[in-house]
């Protein structure tokens, strides 16, 4: 429950030891109803010959001020010259129809105090063409719906609230269709400048609104209020027991012990330097000196009205094994009863602290006014931010984010709010009712899904995981595994720990996915060999030869779980929600623990504090004969492989110092063995198998996927010759 909010608790005063902190905690500005009565402070000014005030959004430049883009928003579509139909707004094509010749006038960047100059020169768009057209350039209005990737497709009921956004283009006929793509991703990465007209008197959705240098505390008060009064099912909180959980009480700046019914706040970061830990113990306070962005989220958590916080670094006992092992494990439950989980996006680690917090946000706020229209800068699309970010490259946090209900992102320039059936953020003045269904409970699946634990074949709703079908599960915990694999951590022997939380979260599920050595498997024992060699049919990234990215070798987990390595690992997958696209071509699999005798795969009782009893898997499958196998280093990279007439490509984790030294080691029977192990619909797998040198047991080495159907893979090998493995 969230404690009623108080501005006073913006301005808290510390005791003497935090004295130092008092400068950090004054930039929380609570939102108002009359946000321009806002006292802001000043901004630092980036351009030497500017004034230190931005400039007023009706200071135009000679040239821009000639321009009328109110017509923007009332265009005719002229290539019909029978019926002059008027496009609709939103239709595609509409803001399209408006372009004018501006010249070379914002082909290069200049110095000015003009903030549309400063927009319509960061709004190019490079069109790829060796020189730009000496004609001048055009400038056109672009359909934000149709470009920004918000919505999968436009109900009837959208189509009155589209806005237009600027780009600038050499070619009057630039084709926005075929290139939706590539302009997307810009406005993504970079921003764009929106059109506004000033008289509107209805809200619109998406609609751009120039940022405060300073969080808006407010604004985030009605994400939260709204979530907590509507989502009732999807964001509601498990309500697991915790047990020896500390939190930080951040009015007495101790740490204490976790009380049932207590709300708290959790922190996700990236840690700096190691500092020294000493053991958590009820009462111990938080040492004199903390670094900027744990004084910052205190300070938020403060703001908020909620007193105690949960930080990894002081709330669990680091120098002792069993009490850090404990906790480890309840993760899931420590994330997901948090009434919410601030996540630092900024920066390299914690000592750069929140933006808008403890230090203004850099300069983001460009407006320009031209008659009854109003051009706002959006600034960078938070998900592309939150996905470059530093915070994102670490494997601890992955989970940490996944496993929260509700989650305050801060980047670089504005705070992003997701829970589990919504995602808004500041440069957005968005009407919360208008992106829900009727009830309230979640936003319209036809909506751009959270940046957060989705399957990437899925971009668009489906946000409540208990009502997909079992392989959108089974998806999804594919996906999650790519996105994890692609993650950093500090010591390898974390590499399941960091994963544990996700894992138990499927476990239990209404479709649950259990997992050995985290290679996921469906539950019911029919399903469990074809869907636990789909877990196998993991692919990584890069080469063994590709030096600044080749996969590392764990040797803690098994060669054939993607946990035994370091690298990024991609699956083949089906959107889908009825059936499974995969065809096992494996005949039999168990697994076992060199002591005891194989277990079937279909007898495991699954038990999730056993996970990781079976470092060996034993199949039996069909051997590719090498000489089916060739390679042609003249060829396009990817084109370089076939097996039989079909063209197949390489992921070679290990085992050789070339691609040509491995086309010539393949044809070793003794040392390599190719297998067929399956299908997704026409992207066959191989499993490329390495001898352990010493022992009767085989490694993983790597992968072919070839460009065939399973039935057409069979076909190619005429007599089938078949034999076991043991691969550890």
């Amino acid at each position: 429950m969230l404690v009623s909010f108080s501005p006073s608790l913006l301005f808290t005063r510390y005791n003497s030891n935090y004295s130092t902190m008092e400068s950090n905690f004054q930039g929380i500005v609570p939102a108002s109803d009359a946000p321009t009565k806002r006292k802001r402070p000043t901004e630092a000014e980036h351009i030497p010959t500017a004034p230190k005030e931005p400039p007023a959004p009706e200071f135009l430049c000679q040239d821009c001020v000639k321009l009328d883009l109110s017509k923007a928003f009332s265009v005719e579509d002229t290539s019909n010259e029978t019926t002059k139909m008027a496009f609709a707004p939103g239709r595609w094509g509409y803001f399209n129809a408006w372009a004018v010749d501006v010249g070379h006038r914002y082909r290069g960047t200049i110095i000015t105090n003009c903030n549309l100059c400063q927009m319509l020169f960061n709004s190019r768009v490079d069109e790829g063409d060796t020189k730009l057209d000496g004609d001048g350039d055009w400038l056109r209005a672009v359909s934000f719906l149709e470009i920004c990737g918000l919505v999968a497709y436009k109900p009837h009921r959208w189509i009155s609230k589209d806005i237009p956004f600027l780009m600038l283009f050499s070619n009057k006929n630039y084709d926005l269709y075929e290139n939706r793509k590539k302009v997307r991703h810009l406005i993504q990465q970079s921003g764009y400048a929106a059109l506004q007209q000033l008289n509107q008197q209805q809200a619109i959705p998406f609609s751009p609104k120039v940022l405060s240098p300073v969080f808006d505390l407010g604004t985030f008060q009605n994400w939260f209020d709204y979530c907590n009064g509507n989502h009732k099912l999807l964001c509601r909180s498990s309500k697991s027991d915790l047990y020896g959980t500390h939190v930080i009480d951040c009015q007495d700046q101790s740490i204490t012990q976790h009380e049932p019914g207590m709300p708290y706040v959790a922190l996700s970061y990236v840690w700096g330097q190691p500092q020294a830990q000493k053991a958590v113990n009820d009462g111990k306070r938080l040492p004199a000196q903390l670094s900027l962005l744990i004084r910052d989220a205190i300070a938020v958590t403060q703001a908020m009205g909620f007193r105690y916080l949960w930080v990894d670094r002081y709330c669990i006992d680091q120098d002792t094994p069993t009490a850090k092992h404990e906790q480890i494990r309840q993760m899931d439950a420590i994330y997901s009863n948090a009434e919410l989980t601030i996540i630092a996006a900024a920066g390299q680690d914690e000592n750069y602290g929140l933006p808008g917090v403890g230090k203004n946000r850099p300069k983001t706020r460009m407006e320009a006014h031209i008659g009854d229209v109003a051009v706002v800068w959006a600034p960078k699309d938070p998900q592309a931010a939150i996905k470059s970010s530093k915070w994102s490259t670490r494997g601890w946090t992955f989970q940490e984010a996944l496993l929260s209900r509700r989650r305050l992102v801060f980047t670089e320039q504005q705070a992003y709010f997701e829970c589990n059936a919504m995602n808004v953020y500041e440069s957005f003045d968005i009407p919360l009712d208008s992106l829900h269904i009727k009830d309230r409970s979640k936003s319209y699946e036809y909506l751009r899904r959270g940046v957060f634990g989705g399957n990437r074949e899925a971009e668009f709703g489906r946000l409540n995981l208990e009502k997909q079908g079992p392989t959108e599960v089974f998806n999804r915990y594919l996906s999650n595994v790519e996105e994890y694999s692609a993650r950093k951590l500090s010591f390898a022997e974390d590499s399941l720990n960091a994963f544990r939380g996700i894992a138990q979260q499927f476990w239990y599920g209404k479709h649950a996915i259990h997992n050995i050595w985290g290679m996921g498997y469906q539950t019911p024992p029919e399903e469990r060999t074809s869907s636990f060699v789909h877990s196998l049919s993991w692919r990584h990234t890069s080469n063994c030869w590709d030096l600044s990215q080749s996969p590392q070798r764990r040797p803690q987990f098994p060669s054939w779980s993607w946990a035994g390595w370091e690298g990024e690992v991609q699956y083949e997958i089906i959107d889908s929600k009825q059936k499974s696209w995969f065809d096992n071509l494996i005949r039999a699999v168990s697994v076992e623990n060199q002591i005891d005798s194989p277990t079937a795969l279909e007898m495991i009782a699954p038990n999730p504090d056993a996970t990781c009893i079976f470092p060996v898997v034993i199949f039996t499958a069909a051997v590719v004969p090498s000489k089916l196998i060739s390679f042609n280093p003249n060829a396009a990279s990817n084109k370089r492989w076939q097996i039989g007439k079909y063209k197949a490509n390489l992921a070679l984790s290990s085992g050789s110092v070339s691609e040509s030294q491995f086309a010539e080691d393949i044809h070793d029977s003794h040392v390599w063995q190719c297998v067929c192990i399956g299908a997704a619909l026409k992207v066959s797998f191989v499993m490329i198998l390495k001898v352990d040198d010493g022992s009767d047991l085989w490694e993983r080495a790597g992968i072919f996927a070839i460009d065939c159907y399973s039935h057409s893979l069979e076909k190619m090998m005429e007599t089938r010759e078949y034999k076991s493995f043991r691969v550890r």
